[in-house]
């Protein structure tokens, strides 16, 4: 399959007349919104393109953020030995510690033939994409150039969305728009972190598993169910790139059992076991590889081990008054110590992390809310400007923004010259979510309950899943939806929206014939 002719738009197909003559096919000139479709791709290509040249091309240092060593090292020792793995943990708070309560448990696994320690946190699918300009020769930052490239597929994906699935081009236009210049997702792009991949092929897999805007009588069965299993396939992959994508899938197969059309239940029904079969290849192989090399049959312990280390740390910040990012090293430290002691014999440590968590949450109801709100309002404003402004060599001093808002020191703010940029961006974040929320309920309330449901559960699910790691850079991969959203408030009544909550038909739909027609 290729995004390529995907933009096109065929205006006719062959039909019969009245009197059994197939005519030959009709196609019409691209629609204006196609050709500005173009447009905003080729922007969001050549946008990160030049960036990255004038950036992290100049010095590859400057792409490197967070779990960006681990995702290099993976990737070239994917390439030359074949196996995933790494030869040992020594980079982060919580993967150094975890590893020396591993092998004191008896719980690291063996070593592989090439020497190296199967990994069983990360998934293959973002060291995958690494692995390829390795492959060829060229620097591991050419990643980017790829990235890029998703970039452009992920706004085109975006539009057919709004063109095809919402039935307005014009919405997937502007949705399309905000995806390609949206700062936070070019700052994502110009990163070795994995949000770009994950997102394309989750939005692959969105569009896929979504029934267009009119099959409820025309089409063989197969013409649906064939994308429905390969978008579930795409999902799957997501999975592999970041584990969050397998309840997604599941979600997703799930209003499409819900969301059943009146005129097709049952291909709709068979659509969503296509979904869940597609999504539960790649997923079942690699919890099976993790069964076999470390005896836990999990796409990766990261829930379990976030919930520990991220949510529970987090209330104890809370509760203590501490700042976040300042007390968080030395609080893992105590966590560590936590875990060791909490751990039952012979229980395996992701088991006794959750287990603890658990216990964690429910001694402080109230605590936990409150963590998860300030978490949630971050994952709604928060902005990545420290990171592009790194990705591009200049220096980024925090200024607290939220904090000083919330105090009620928006005049110390505006005379900050370095805020301008900061506030823009938190207040862009502000609009595009506003937007979204009024966008939802037009579709809420306008009889289109299955879009609202759809775009809606996406970002929310999201947003859950985060817990208290409220980030831009877990936001990124869900501003499709938002944007699609937003896009939706400004949604003239479709009064072709009958009792069926069926959109209008798009406008690129295949003409009918004049016999056809008169019937």
């Amino acid at each position: 399959m290729t995004l390529a002719p995907s933009l096109g738009t065929p205006l006719g197909a062959s039909a019969e007349g009245a009197t059994g003559t197939t005519r030959p096919a009709v196609r019409a000139k691209p629609r204006t919104s196609d050709r500005l479709a173009w447009a905003v791709v080729a922007t969001a290509v050549l946008l990160r393109l030049v960036l990255a040249i004038g950036g992290p091309f100049q010095d590859a240092s400057r792409a490197i953020s967070g779990d960006s060593p681990r995702y290099l090292e993976l990737a070239s020792n994917l390439l030359a030995t074949g196996t995933f793995g790494l030869q040992d943990e020594n980079a982060g708070h919580v993967h150094i510690g975890l590893a020396e309560l591993r092998r004191d448990r008896g719980e690291m696994p063996a070593r592989n033939a090439a020497g190296l320690l199967p990994e069983t946190f990360r998934t293959p699918g973002y060291p995958a994409v690494i692995a390829l300009p390795l492959a060829l020769g060229l620097p591991a930052v050419s990643v980017l150039a790829i990235q890029a490239l998703m970039a452009g597929a992920l706004a085109a994906v975006v539009f057919r969305i709004g063109r095809d699935r919402l039935g307005r081009p014009g919405l997937g236009l502007a949705a399309a728009a905000v995806v390609a210049l949206h700062p936070g997702l070019i700052a994502g792009d110009l990163r070795v972190l994995s949000e770009g991949p994950f997102a394309l092929a989750l939005w692959l897999g969105v569009w896929l598993g979504w029934p267009k805007a009119r099959t409820d009588e025309a089409g063989a069965p197969g013409r649906d169910l064939a994308p429905a299993l390969l978008g579930g396939l795409c999902l799957g992959l997501a999975a592999l790139a970041r584990p969050i994508a397998a309840p997604l899938a599941l979600c997703i197969a799930g209003w499409r059992l819900v969301a059943m059309r009146k005129r097709a239940r049952g291909r709709d029904a068979l659509a969503a076991l296509c979904i869940a079969i597609g999504a539960a290849g790649p997923v079942v192989a690699w919890s099976a590889r993790n069964a076999a090399v470390a005896g836990e049959a999990s796409l990766s312990p990261v829930p379990a081990i976030n919930a520990w280390y991220y949510t529970a740390v987090h209330m104890d910040l809370l509760e203590t008054g501490q700042d976040w990012s300042t007390g968080w090293p030395a609080a893992v430290a105590v966590q560590h110590q936590r875990l060791r002691g909490g751990l039952a014999p012979g229980e395996r440590i992701t088991d006794g992390a959750l287990r603890l968590a658990a216990a964690r949450f429910e001694s402080d109801p109230g605590l936990y809310a409150r963590a998860m709100a300030r978490s949630l309002g971050k994952f709604t404003l928060d902005h990545s400007a420290g990171t592009l402004w790194a990705v591009m060599g200049r220096e980024y001093a925090p200024m607290g923004l939220r904090s000083e808002l919330l105090s009620g020191n928006v005049g110390a703010v505006i005379a900050n010259p370095g805020a301008a940029a900061p506030l823009a961006w938190t207040a862009f974040n502000a609009a595009l979510a506003l937007a979204a929320l009024v966008g939802g309920l037009r579709l809420l309330f306008g009889g289109r309950w299955r879009e609202a449901a759809l775009l809606g559960g996406l970002v929310v699910g999201v947003a859950l899943a985060t817990q208290t790691n409220g980030l831009e850079r877990f936001r990124l991969p869900v501003i499709p939806a938002m944007a699609l959203l937003a896009a939706a408030a400004f949604l003239k009544p479709a009064r072709a929206a009958g009792p069926s909550s069926r959109p209008p038909l798009p406008e690129t739909a295949v003409s009918e014939s004049p016999a056809r027609a008169r019937r």
